[in-house]
């Protein structure tokens, strides 16, 4: 699970708000919402929207992967049907 900092952007659970975490206070979170106004939430009141994930293999990987791919479909023949 990521854990919420300030600077992330996140949504507030069944609420349509979305939000900037302006601070975190012991288990109160701070936001500023899309409409300029702050709010506060616990921790299992909001949806991380912004995390970065990091990934087994790089993305030039994934791509090369991808195209080996294509190739193989590219070159076998089409099975006709009896």
């Amino acid at each position: 699970m990521h854990k919420i900092k300030v600077g992330n952007k996140i949504k507030v659970v069944d609420e349509n708000l979305t939000g900037t975490v302006l601070s975190i206070q012991n288990k109160t979170i701070t936001i500023m919402n899309e409409f300029g106004f702050e709010d506060n939430y616990f921790e299992n009141q909001l949806l991380l929207l912004d995390s970065e994930i990091e990934l087994p293999i790089s993305t030039d990987e994934i791509n090369e992967k991808k195209s080996s791919l294509i190739e193989l479909k590219i070159k076998s023949p089409k099975q006709e049907k009896i």
